[in-house]
């Protein structure tokens, strides 16, 4: 398996994983080959990046901290709760608690200590998606953090639902891809206040204040209220951190993902007004390069990531080309125990050369 660029490229692939719609059904099984139309219908659906099969580097499987069946589960009973409230202004809270209960279960009997969250994302789903992921971050701080059962599922609800006031902000507002009006930046953060008092209707007091806080920043820059430091509840902190690197790292319509190492740099900064030794558990829990994506080392050799180390900067790597892009038979290396390579950055995909390298190597072994 690898992560590749939604395009002409991928014409005659497999997909690795299954595509799923925010309400569950699968719009795409694994093991389907990859058509014109199917792209398309990829590209149409707000997918930018998808997961396909690649001989090459058989056996490699996604580190996601939940299985797909609870993210599908998950992301349903977000977008089922965020359209009730929409159209009656109030909802269930019962189909998020089971998600919450299903994410904790799946979190606490995986044995991993770093995690990389699936690549597969459509921008149609992504308040959907968005809301599962912050949750899943959440709740990998809380743990480190030394959390109670009962505390990681008051901070996972809030953490789940910590958007539901959005359900008031204009899409055209939301996605919108330049800069806000003031106008515009005070309608959105309405959905701060608009959230606590949905969710205080359904939960804890505390869970409510997951959404009342997380755009709160330590420095006093943040709002509703402009607290700073300890006046922001731990939960807030920590959903603060896991909301922004989240939308960091997630292709959206008007702009591209920034990778994780980026997106974690941007928030060691100051100025972001994050909450640093919080920072620095999620550190130790995300990789920085999830498995399949396809790297390129400072030397200028090209590898896949296998698999994830104990070092969330330094994963398992296949090598599949000399420093000047030429193949090679593939070899594993451990970037944990060979601290002199550098990574340059991530691939969309395979260079044309090597690409066309690979397919000729399989085409001979083939015959």
């Amino acid at each position: 398996m690898r992560i590749a660029r939604v395009g002409q490229s991928i014409i005659g692939r497999t997909l690795a994983l299954p595509v799923y719609a925010a309400d569950g059904r699968i719009l795409l099984n694994s093991g389907t080959v990859l058509t014109q139309s199917y792209v398309e219908g990829l590209e149409r659906w707000g997918y930018s990046r998808i997961a396909i099969e690649d001989e090459i580097i058989r056996g490699i499987r996604h580190s996601d901290p939940v299985s797909v069946l609870t993210r599908v589960k998950a992301t349903g009973a977000v977008r089922m709760a965020l359209l009730e409230a929409e159209r009656s202004h109030t909802f269930d809270i019962t189909g998020p608690h089971s998600a919450v209960e299903s994410i904790l279960q799946d979190i606490q009997s995986n044995r991993n200590v770093v995690h990389s969250l699936c690549a597969v994302r459509s921008f149609d789903d992504y308040t959907y998606v968005h809301s599962v992921n912050v949750c899943i971050l959440c709740i990998l701080i809380g743990q480190v953090l030394g959390y109670n059962r009962y505390d990681l599922k008051k901070l996972a609800t809030g953490a789940l639902l910590h958007d539901l006031g959005k359900i008031h902000v204009p899409s055209s507002i939301l996605n919108k891809p330049g800069q806000l009006t003031n106008e515009e930046f005070e309608i959105v953060r309405t959905h701060s206040y608009a959230g606590f008092e949905m969710l205080s209707q359904k939960t804890s007091a505390v869970s409510a204040h997951v959404a009342l806080q997380h755009h709160e920043r330590t420095d006093g820059s943040g709002y509703p209220r402009g607290l700073k430091n300890g006046e922001i509840h731990e939960y807030g902190r920590i959903a603060a951190i896991a909301d922004v690197y989240d939308a960091l790292t997630t292709d959206r319509p008007y702009r591209e993902a920034l990778p994780p190492g980026d997106a974690l740099s941007l928030l060691s900064r100051p100025s972001t007004g994050m909450d640093q030794s919080l920072l620095h558990i999620l550190m130790s829990r995300i990789a920085l390069y999830s498995e399949g994506a396809v790297l390129l080392f400072e030397d200028g050799r090209v590898a896949v990531v296998t698999e994830q180390t104990h070092d969330p900067m330094r994963p398992r790597v296949r090598v599949l080309s000399t420093h000047d892009g030429v193949f090679v038979e593939p070899h594993d290396i451990d970037l944990a125990v060979h601290s002199e390579i550098a990574i340059h950055k991530v691939l969309d995909d395979y260079p044309k050369e090597l690409a066309q390298s690979i397919e000729k190597h399989l085409l001979c072994e083939n015959n």
